[in-house]
């Protein structure tokens, strides 16, 4: 690991070696809890948003489909469940974000444009409205609760042509009482470019495993990955750029066959929603994935999480057909610890100091949440 100062940043590289002899956290294969997919009416998940793990062992989970939190013991038995469908307080309409805030559980309602803080003990809840922000796909808590987005320049993207280009995105943050948003920074965001030859298409369409940016806020830092290499870049909710943290690991070249299962996985998502759909959408949707632009290499990063002390969970882009998905865990100061990899077909929703709280679905779309032992030697 090199240490520099440059205008007051600190950065911190690490080389392909030091990367290569990581050590591995192991990740118990068998789930020591397991939440829905019971059979039990009052135990099915249709739709998780989220969750965490709180130091007591609870376990939180968002249910968008049911509009509501569900709050476990440490041992997987319903504590209770709080909120509804409806548009009142403590009531939701879509559920995308959910995090922990002290003793409760804060909800972003995208549909409703609100925050909604549900004390875990049922008493009752905190309403935010965040009128100002627009329409925002998700949020989350940052230090002294304040919140932390992303948005899209919209000007930008209906500029966007047939060549490939990187749209900005605007990293937004917003006052604990909803009633400020300021734009701090702009970074790179996701690659875009106009189809010529998809008849029936229109608008920008994104470039096929092309770069996609991630944020992810921790206490008073906004870390991004703009994925034009492996690093992270930490600013303030100031904006001001504070820490660089770059590991030197080689690009990944896209193949034929990443193409090929990429496309067909797009595809089984579309019929898997477009039964009802005119035919002639199904055909313009069809007509659009034989002939999408792919990238020339896959990104760095696939997703970004924080564990109980801090530490950071990058997730390595999965190539289409992986099935378990692979993390490099990075100190708050920037150092290499660890790589980790979960079961397969567990998806990451947060970690702990000892166990990791992970999505499956079984071979019928069934959900489950599951907690798996981690261990850190």
């Amino acid at each position: 690991m090199t240490l520099r100062d440059s205008a007051g940043i600190r950065i911190v590289e690490h080389s392909a070696e030091a990367f290569r002899r990581l050590p591995e956290w192991e990740i118990a294969a068998e789930a020591a809890v397991t939440v829905g997919g019971a059979g039990a009416p009052d135990d099915d998940l249709s739709e998780v948003a989220g969750g965490y793990l709180a130091p007591d062992g609870t376990i939180v989970v968002a249910d968008a489909a049911a509009r509501e939190i569900r709050v476990y013991s440490a041992d997987g038995s319903i504590r209770r469940s709080l909120g509804r469908q409806g548009s009142g307080p403590g009531e939701f309409t879509i559920i995308t974000s959910v995090w922990q805030q002290g003793d409760s559980t804060a909800v972003y309602d995208m549909s409703a444009k609100r925050l909604t803080v549900l004390p875990n003990d049922g008493s009752p809840p905190r309403v935010v409205p965040l009128g100002l922000t627009g329409l925002l796909e998700s949020m989350q808590g940052a230090a002294r609760g304040h919140l932390v987005t992303s948005r899209l320049d919209v000007q930008a993207l209906l500029g966007v042509t047939s060549e490939t280009e990187r749209v900005p995105m605007h990293l937004l943050v917003i006052t604990p009482d909803g009633e400020a948003i300021d734009t701090v920074a702009t970074v790179q965001g996701p690659a875009f470019y106009l189809p010529a030859d998809s008849p029936g298409w229109s608008g920008p369409a994104t470039v096929g495993l092309g770069p996609e940016t991630r944020l992810l806020a921790v206490g008073d830092t906004i870390l991004v990955a703009t994925n034009e290499r492996f690093e992270l870049v930490g600013y303030g909710l100031d904006g001001r750029p504070a820490t660089i943290i770059r590991v030197a690991v080689p690009r990944r070249p896209v193949t034929q066959e990443d193409v090929e299962l990429s496309r067909r996985q797009a595809w089984e998502e579309f019929e898997a929603r477009a039964r009802n759909m005119p035919p002639e959408i199904t055909a313009q949707y069809r007509s659009f994935l034989e002939a999408q632009r792919y990238a020339a290499h896959l990104p760095f990063v696939g997703s970004l999480a924080a564990d109980a002390g801090g530490n950071i969970w990058v997730q390595e882009y999965p190539r289409p057909g992986d099935d378990a998905d692979r993390f490099t865990i990075v100190g708050r100061d920037g150092a290499l610890l660890a790589r980790a990899t979960l079961p397969a077909g567990l998806e990451l929703l947060a970690a702990g100091n000892d166990r990791i709280l992970g999505l499956s679905r079984d071979a019928d779309g069934v959900q489950q949440v599951r907690v798996h032992r981690l261990g850190r030697e």
